[in-house]
């Protein structure tokens, strides 16, 4: 990705994908699609030294899942503690025997909300409780997050064609930590043992970076965060989603936005 250029939040200035910003404790930067966003998270898995913590809602067997699972069980080898959780619907077609080299490995993998009717974990009532995350923490120094799963749909195209528009951030720092906080409530759900020095999420604001999550339970931070930001806004909104279903509530924060003379603007995909 060529050398990295740093930035302070304070010198107001626009910086380019993938330039890290320092933003109170934390270092941030976007990256741009997958063309961006795979080699660092590539890069952050080789640099492993004790810890790779993996939660994708769609995980593909093609040729970006074996080259991601190949990362991840080549330092499982080396001796450092891999745990994977992907979603039964998200990655439905994903063959379990693709995870075997992982576990020989000693890597530990977890399938989020199974589909077979017969097994222990089985839920009917809960078939569409799915798990959309899609986290990576390394050493719980370094995280990834955004839109972005594992997949060839987000490689560059070798014919050169445009791979799937998606975002990710990269943060190093305390955010980091609060990310991997947030696996680890996933992880409670298999069973296994939790490490001793995994906390809580804080739900309280503590800092211009924040992990903002929808618990397993009935909580909302990310709406109410959306909804905070939108009422206050001052001058303009932009959203980009591929899933723009907003509700009356949502509509509006918009309407009353716009209404007070600010700017809005949304970016969506012309085929959902």
């Amino acid at each position: 990705m060529g050398p990295v250029e740093e930035l302070d939040d304070r010198e107001g200035l626009t910086p380019e994908p993938g330039t890290f910003v320092k933003v109170d404790a934390n270092r941030v930067r976007l990256l741009r699609d997958g063309r961006q966003a795979f080699p660092a998270m590539l890069e952050a898995i080789s640099a492993a030294k004790s810890e790779i913590l993996f939660e994708m809602y769609w995980f593909q067997g093609d040729r970006a899942g074996h080259m991601f699972r190949d990362a991840l069980t080549a330092k499982a080898r080396e001796g450092v503690g891999v745990r994977v959780s992907y979603d039964a619907v998200g990655s439905i077609g994903l063959p379990s025997s693709l995870w075997a080299p992982l576990i020989e490995a000693g890597g530990q993998v977890y399938e989020f909300g199974p589909l077979a009717p017969f097994t222990v974990r089985f839920r009917l009532g809960k078939l569409n409780f799915r798990d959309h995350r899609k986290v990576l923490v390394v050493d719980a120094k370094t995280a990834f997050t955004g839109g972005m799963n594992i997949g060839d749909q987000w490689l560059t195209r070798e014919d050169g064609g445009e791979d799937w528009r998606d975002d990710a951030i990269e943060v190093r720092g305390p955010a980091a930590e609060d990310l991997r906080t947030l696996f680890f409530e996933t992880w409670r759900r298999t069973g296994r043992v939790i490490p001793r020095d995994v906390g809580r999420l804080s739900r309280k604001v503590s800092g211009r970076v924040m992990v903002l999550t929808n618990t397993h339970g009935r909580q909302r931070g990310i709406r109410h965060a959306y909804l905070t930001g939108i009422r206050s806004a001052k001058s303009r909104i932009d959203i980009c989603n591929p899933y723009f279903l907003p509700g009356p509530i949502f509509l509006s924060a918009l309407y009353a936005a716009q209404k007070r003379g600010v700017e809005v603007r949304i970016l969506i995909p012309g085929l959902s």
